[in-house]
């Protein structure tokens, strides 16, 4: 039964088929659950990804014009151990993200409340 606009995640694999027919099913489109699904995992991608650019355009000195900087390479670590922290701090970053309620299943989210809970999430998530 759906309460609120929200549905449990063991609704969503195991829906009630006899009694209750007010289920996320019927009110969402198939492409709609389907996104929503794959939400958690391109998270997840997007931020190791954009852990590794940043690994990688680290060494450029020359980003902003007029600008040098003196660049130690010794200053960056071992990729395979910034890849580690990658997938450690996204896992935190996605588990924030859960408990601040942003991998909710609804029909109706607000956009604006949306954008809030991910500035704080991704505000909490740099203070650790």
């Amino acid at each position: 039964m759906v309460t609120s606009g929200k549905l449990a995640a063991f609704e969503l694999f195991f829906p009630c088929r006899s009694s209750c027919s007010l289920t996320l099913f019927h009110f969402m489109k198939r492409s709609k659950l389907v996104f929503e699904i794959l939400r958690l995992p391109t998270d997840y991608l997007a931020v190791v990804l954009a852990a590794v650019v940043a690994y990688k355009i680290r060494p450029v000195t020359d980003l902003i014009p007029w600008v040098q900087y003196v660049f130690d390479p010794e200053q960056l670590p071992i990729f395979s151990d910034h890849l580690t922290f990658s997938f450690i701090s996204a896992a935190f970053l996605l588990l924030i993200f859960a408990f601040n309620s942003l991998y909710i299943i609804s029909n109706t989210r607000r956009f604006g409340r949306m954008i809030l809970n991910i500035i704080f999430s991704v505000s909490v998530w740099l203070l650790f």
